[in-house]
């Protein structure tokens, strides 16, 4: 019994993560250009794009980063080092791993900044407005 099950295979695993990495990314094209339809600009009191932008793109670029950096350290960790604390130590240090952990600090930081902006723009919405309040008429008491 020296041949592994297809499911336990270095092989099938790769090739799903392969798909559904590339899934996902189809997906999500296709909600962000359903989703750009029901987008519209507002006037001044709408958030700049900049700041959704910083939001959504810091969002998704630490979420891609960590995927990337994850699959690598999975199959390293669990797959060929055997699930062991040697393993652990062996996939922290490969490349992929590196690059993935630093864009995710990288992304995080635009996040963080888009974050920043857009508490900001709630504090001060309404600081420059020069129009009057609306008076309320009172109900008639009958």
């Amino acid at each position: 019994m020296s041949q592994l099950p297809w499911w336990a295979s270095e092989s099938f695993w790769r090739k799903t993560a392969i798909w559904v990495t590339a899934g996902s990314f189809v997906v999500l094209i296709f909600l962000t250009l359903d989703s750009l339809s029901a987008i519209s600009a507002g006037g001044k009191r709408v958030p700049a794009y900049a700041v959704i932008n910083l939001l959504n793109l810091g969002m998704v670029g630490m979420v891609m980063a960590m995927l990337i950096a994850g699959y690598e350290q999975s199959q390293i960790e669990r797959a060929i080092e055997g699930s062991s604390w040697a393993g652990y130590f062996v996939a922290q240090a490969r490349p992929w791993f590196v690059q993935g952990i630093t864009w995710r600090q990288v992304f995080g930081g635009m996040f963080a900044a888009g974050f920043v902006l857009l508490v900001w723009d709630m504090l001060t919405i309404g600081r420059s407005e020069t129009r009057p309040a609306l008076a309320h008429a009172e109900p008639a008491v009958a």
